[in-house]
């Protein structure tokens, strides 16, 4: 499985990470609900990187790594954390805008996986 390390790494004020729960909930009749987590991985992970400005040629070999891996998983490591996990890339999952000149300023979204694939 690849790793996606970029050679311009994404600016740490522009990343978000949103966790995502998925649980199994039964209502009652009595208006009571029982909540549980949905498996070991319940948590899922989504983080958006940002690049406010790079280069077109950084660009597209980010671009050249994330068409080469579309739908498939990889490995990041996200710069907070001491070791990478699985990603992919959902469906229009990144963005870039022109800048001026060969800049582009670039997002992208990773969806953690937990499948052996």
């Amino acid at each position: 499985m690849n790793t996606f390390s970029p050679a311009v790494p994404p600016s740490v004020s522009g990343t978000d990470v949103t966790e995502t729960l998925r649980l199994i909930e039964n209502k009652f009749g009595d208006g009571y609900t029982a909540t549980t987590p949905s498996g070991p991985n319940f948590i899922q992970n989504t983080v958006t990187l940002t690049w406010g400005a790079i280069h077109l040629s950084d660009l597209n070999n980010i671009l050249t790594f994330l068409r080469a891996n579309a739908g498939l998983p990889f490995y990041y490591q996200l710069p907070d954390e001491s070791s990478a996990r699985k990603w992919y890339v959902p469906p229009n999952g990144w963005k870039r805008s022109w800048i001026g000149g060969v800049d582009y300023s670039f997002s992208v979204q990773f969806v953690e996986r937990f499948d052996n694939a």
